[in-house]
């Protein structure tokens, strides 16, 4: 073989797979810093606080370091120019989510918690066609079918620790769907620091009103928690932006089902907490039910291309 036939490794190859690994970094601490953050959570509200003035903190921790990071990036002129309404109702969604989602770890093993958030790509696609006008095909329709079949099995009698638990995560299940919805009608031209600083300004602007009848004030145990959930979930926050702006949506997806393992792992170390049958037989189908649906949306955005 000639030299002139060899394949180059072009520096745009070499910039991509930079990217390509920076963005797949990004996903997986995107994922473990939720799992870390959540167990925090669930070491806090076990101490002699609750999930509302945990949120509250940990808004205002958040809200601390967007303004630090617009006034780096001197992106302040872009608040002039977003969609306030957009931000404004996707914040609103998201600290509910949030907010149900803090609630949840005071009840439930952390592994548990996270089976929730993977139930709402199901949601969103039985919700895509009214809202969205997106057509779901059979293929995608039936892998829905299984997943609620999977999640069937987790939600039976006896396979969660506790029924209110089920309840609020069930909460968190259509409150996270709304959101991927909502960051679907937003679209793509969103500022993402913008995004991350109206989260956090209003979260805490909801939660201010009932701080009074539930804050404590945190010992230097539980403010060391605090000062960490706030860093992890503002690393959260840009961990995913970055994770989908450098690496595929395909690629970055799936990461989110890592929770699954690093969750187990936690729950075991830290409480020695084992699943039940249940709950890994109905998780295994759940996720895999999800990632049909991602292939399937994959293989239709690639025919969609081809054809235009």
């Amino acid at each position: 073989m000639t030299q002139a036939t060899q394949t180059q490794i072009t520096p745009t190859d070499k910039q991509q797979k930079r990217e390509l690994l920076i963005g797949v970094g990004c996903g997986l601490l995107n994922s473990i810093f939720l799992v870390i953050s959540s167990s925090m959570v669930k070491l806090a509200t076990s101490e002699q606080h609750n999930a509302v003035d945990v949120f509250f903190y940990r808004s205002i921790g958040v809200l601390i370091l967007s303004v630090i990071l617009l006034s780096y990036t001197r992106q302040w002129s872009s608040l002039k120019t977003t969609n306030h309404k957009k931000q404004v109702i996707r914040a609103v969604l998201g600290s509910i989510t949030m907010l149900l989602a803090f609630m949840s770890y005071d009840h439930l093993p952390i592994a548990q918690a996270q089976l929730f958030f993977f139930m709402s790509p199901l949601i969103v696609v039985l919700l895509s066609y009214p809202l969205l006008g997106e057509r779901v095909g059979i293929y995608r329709a039936g892998a829905v079918c299984i997943g609620l079949f999977g999640a069937s099995i987790v939600l039976q009698p006896g396979t969660l620790d506790s029924t209110q638990g089920a309840l609020i995560g069930l909460g968190v299940t259509l409150f996270y769907a709304s959101v991927t919805l909502c960051l679907r009608w937003m679209g793509k031209t969103e500022n993402a620091n913008i995004t991350v600083f109206y989260f956090a300004a209003v979260s805490t602007l909801m939660v201010l009103p009932f701080i009074y009848f539930y804050a404590n004030v945190p010992s230097l145990y539980t403010g060391a928690l605090i000062i960490g959930i706030s860093v992890l979930s503002f690393g959260i926050q840009m961990c995913l932006t970055y994770s989908y702006k450098l690496a595929p949506a395909a690629i970055i997806s799936p990461l989110i089902y890592t929770n699954l393992i690093w969750a187990l792992t936690i729950d075991f170390v830290i409480w020695s907490k084992t699943p039940t049958t249940n709950m890994m037989i109905g998780a295994f189908i759940i996720i895999f039910s999800n990632l049909f649906i991602l292939w399937r949306e994959q293989k239709k955005n690639k025919k969609m291309v081809m054809s235009s």
